[in-house]
């Protein structure tokens, strides 16, 4: 099949259906270690969440043409505790489209601000943002000719995931702290799709799709027993969410972040996307791998202390 038709089709046989855990289980605790990490990347975690708050703490720990963030953003994302920013996320995004483009995935990843602008659809410059990304998205590839729109979007200080799955005509949520009947997500729902449909109408009006048709879905996902881990939670959605016969509880559970967080920050800071420069890092791994070896303490050059 041509891959330029095939994407935002509907699947053979119909629209698919979301699936649920059984509601007497409860979240699914594998006994196997699904997110492993080595010795290695656990160091080198410990040693990025101090160079967060270090002198080094200003320097750009990843780059990608245009878009970057410091240090101390990827180690108050993502230490232990630590709330996931904006720059990141971003950063994230950036990151898929290059590892697989649109004109082969099918899929689109909107920075965060943009979802945050649907939102506000009724300002001109909130319009104007939006306006801008889809243009650009559509440069990559239609977006009517795509499976899957991905909004992650951080509101009153909590991250959740909104897809526009064009092929199953579905609006997904995705939330592990609130439901679809309280009144944080009655709020954005009904304001994300009615913005989502109006920017489409203006700016996408060659193309339309039937998303009064689109159901709204919620499917099932770990609870969050803290206020932290929402934004680690969307990171990892943002890779395992590709249909609606993925269940997420039986993929990821909160037993799961401690070590999720060690291997998000080293996947993106290690990518071979990142153009920042890890000579620092480098550096001072080096010496403090040398100096455990001779039985002293790092040299004063590559000690990292607190600001």
């Amino acid at each position: 099949m041509n891959a330029s038709t095939s994407g935002g089709k509907l699947p053979l046989h119909g629209p698919r259906r979301v699936i649920f855990p059984p509601k007497t289980v409860g979240e699914f605790v594998s006994n196997v270690n699904r997110y492993p990490v080595t010795a290695v990347q656990r160091r080198f975690y410990y040693l990025l969440c101090r160079m967060g708050t270090s002198r080094f703490s200003g320097h750009l720990a990843f780059k990608l043409d245009k878009l970057h963030c410091s240090y101390r953003s990827l180690s108050e994302s993502l230490q232990p505790y630590g709330h996931v920013d904006n720059f990141l996320i971003a950063c994230y995004c950036l990151k898929f489209f290059e590892e697989s483009h649109p004109s082969r995935s099918k899929k689109h990843y909107f920075f965060p601000y943009i979802g945050e602008s649907m939102m506000n659809y009724r300002t001109d410059p909130e319009a104007l943002l939006v306006k801008k990304a889809f243009e650009g998205a559509c440069s990559a590839r239609k977006m009517h000719l795509s499976n899957l729109l991905y909004f992650p979007i951080c509101f009153q200080h909590h991250w959740f995931l909104f897809i526009v799955d064009v092929t199953d005509r579905l609006f997904v949520f995705l939330d592990i702290f609130y439901t679809k009947d309280d009144d944080y997500q009655l709020h954005v729902s009904a304001i994300l799709i009615e913005g989502f449909k109006t920017m489409w109408h203006r700016f996408i009006n060659y193309a339309t799709l039937p998303f009064d048709d689109f159901q709204v879905v919620y499917p099932a996902t770990p609870r969050q027993e803290n206020r932290d881990d929402c934004g680690v939670y969307v990171l990892k959605f943002l890779g395992l969410w590709n249909s609606p016969r993925v269940c997420l509880p039986s993929l990821l559970s909160r037993e799961d972040i401690p070590n999720v967080r060690i291997q998000l920050m080293n996947e993106i800071y290690f990518s071979p996307l990142n153009q920042a420069d890890k000579t620092i890092l480098y550096n001072i791994y080096a010496d403090i791998c040398a100096a455990a070896k001779a039985g002293r303490g790092p040299s004063k050059t590559s000690r990292i202390t607190t600001k």
